[in-house]
């Protein structure tokens, strides 16, 4: 017995040392927080990389098993909209502590004009363009009737291809003054009963339903049923200190691992779905049943909850292994995510481009790897043109505009210089964080005592 114990002991003891040694790596592995949430950014970039891929198109591509191709249950869009709600919450939440709410509506509400004219400037722009190259979809505006087109681009209620879920997004953040004041005045239940009520009533009456108004050639971003997600993540960012301290209650590793195995689950599902609708709903047809249920125009709520297991994967994945993963894909990832908005308006552009010298790439089947390696140098080059950009506004900033008493050179740079306010307004504000060791939202701390209206 003595024997047996001596050969037993010395293994024991190295098990403290290893569970040590695991929880040391383990937890230099953690995100620990900042001036910002550079979570939400390098998860906006990774839309934006599964953005472009997408719209480069092409029949098969390895980059399709992690964007989904846009004919997964979910889409780059999701994220955008929850992300850009979660932000506007983290942003105003924070002038309405400091400042009042009035200075958050006001703040809402300078953001949504500039918007606004993006909006109108890039649809105009873009519509051009596309006629001028003879892209597939520059048929939607008749050249005998442009006045019809500039007004309704300039009343919101005429979009166009690739531009529709800027002016969704324009009128998202127009709406967003009244949630901001609504939440600040302890109405958070109102607001999410009646953002939701009004989802539900589209999924059953759309066409009574048209809030705030019928856009013309808007055939997949209703107002009506993507406010949902975008209200849901302004109250996610409001109340983001509550949420974190009741998610700290929920073990990291349990969030993770539930979450992957029905992310798991979700595969299988949609690789097997028509097959299973078929055995189960025989007289049914299955593509009608999966448009009930996945339908991206309606943001059905099989696609919602998709999203939530697939965001909460998402999201406590980086919480628990952001420094790996920062470090092989934060190059890429964290300036796209950063600048957002000035990525989607230089990938139209560029998608264009590549549409028009490979007219055949979505419909000729071209081989996996050739296609992939054009979506590669697509996201590259929307990357470089991003980072050139941003280097161009950190000289200006540094050393002054040379052309700023030039009135040719400002009006050549108009364009420009609306896209850089609206990313600048996307941006995540800097705010001391608590550190997410135990919490997957930040606490921001030093609050004044404003915080107390937040309930």
């Amino acid at each position: 017995m003595a024997m047996s114990t001596g050969r037993i002991m010395p293994a024991r003891r190295f098990v403290p040392v290893i569970r040590s040694w695991t929880s040391s790596v383990l937890d230099r592995a953690r995100y620990r927080g900042g001036s910002r949430d550079l979570r939400l950014d390098l998860l906006r970039g990774f839309a934006v990389f599964a953005m472009v891929a997408d719209h480069v198109g092409g029949d098969h591509s390895y980059l399709y098993s992690v964007t989904g191709g846009n004919v997964f249950f979910v889409s780059a869009a999701e994220a955008f909209v929850f992300i850009s709600g979660m932000v506007m919450g983290v942003v105003y939440s924070k002038a309405v502590w400091r400042d009042g709410i009035g200075a958050g509506v006001r703040m809402a509400l300078k953001r949504a004009w500039k918007l606004y004219w993006l909006t109108v400037l890039l649809t105009l722009l873009y519509s051009a363009f596309s006629y001028r190259l003879g892209l597939p979809w520059a048929d939607t505006v008749d050249p005998q009737d442009l006045e019809t087109f500039v007004v309704g681009v300039l009343t919101l209620h005429r979009t166009y291809f690739l531009t529709d879920v800027l002016l969704m997004y324009t009128l998202l953040v127009l709406a967003a003054p009244a949630v901001l004041a609504l939440v600040a005045k302890r109405q958070t239940l109102i607001v999410l009963l009646a953002s939701w009520a009004l989802w539900a009533a589209w999924q059953r009456w759309p066409e009574q339903v048209q809030v705030p108004w019928a856009v013309q050639d808007n055939l997949v971003f209703h107002f009506p049923a993507w406010q949902a997600l975008f209200v849901t993540g302004i109250v996610v960012g409001c109340h983001r200190e509550a949420l974190g301290r009741w998610l700290s209650r929920v073990p990291a590793l349990l969030l993770l691992t539930s979450s992957a195995g029905l992310g798991t689950g979700t595969l299988w599902f949609y690789r097997h779905e028509f097959e299973l609708f078929g055995r189960l709903f025989p007289l049914r047809d299955p593509t009608a049943l999966d448009a009930q249920l996945f339908s991206k125009s309606d943001l059905r709520v099989g696609r919602l909850f998709v999203f939530l297991i697939l965001c909460t994967f998402a999201f406590t994945l980086l919480s628990l292994q952001w420094q790996p993963i920062k470090h092989a894909l934060g190059w890429l990832l964290l300036p796209l995510g950063q600048h957002a908005l000035t990525a989607y308006t230089v990938h139209l552009f560029i998608v264009g481009l590549v549409v028009r010298e490979l007219p055949g790439l979505s419909y000729s089947g071209e081989p996996v790897l050739l296609t992939t390696v054009i979506q590669l140098a697509t996201v590259l080059l929307v990357w470089a043109v991003v980072m050139f950009l941003g280097s161009i506004s950190k000289a200006r900033l540094a050393f002054g505009s040379p052309g700023a008493h030039r009135p040719k050179a400002a009006a050549r740079s108009g364009a420009c210089a609306s896209i850089r306010s609206a990313a600048a307004a996307e941006s995540i504000p800097r705010e001391r964080s608590s550190g997410f060791r135990h919490h997957l939202f930040p606490v921001p701390v030093g609050l004044t005592p404003r915080a107390s209206q937040w309930g």
